[in-house]
């Protein structure tokens, strides 16, 4: 099941209002919810399609700069 575009680019204008302290990590969100919210129902790696991206969400995961 594939969301409306309209909802997938709501969710990504709402992350990229998101102060998380450094340009590209707001990026790095918006990207993976706008990948993840095109295809809910698949797992993060076949979401994010490429290696690279699915390594860079899970740096982003476990950056410690946005634990709280």
């Amino acid at each position: 099941m594939k969301l409306p575009r309209t909802i997938v680019d709501r969710l990504v204008r709402d992350y990229a209002s998101a102060e998380l302290g450094d340009e590209r990590l707001t990026k790095r969100a918006c990207k993976i919810m706008r990948r993840l919210a095109r295809e809910p129902g698949v797992s993060l790696p076949a979401a994010l399609g490429e290696e690279a991206d699915y390594e860079g969400a899970c740096r982003f995961v476990n950056n410690k700069s946005l634990s709280s």
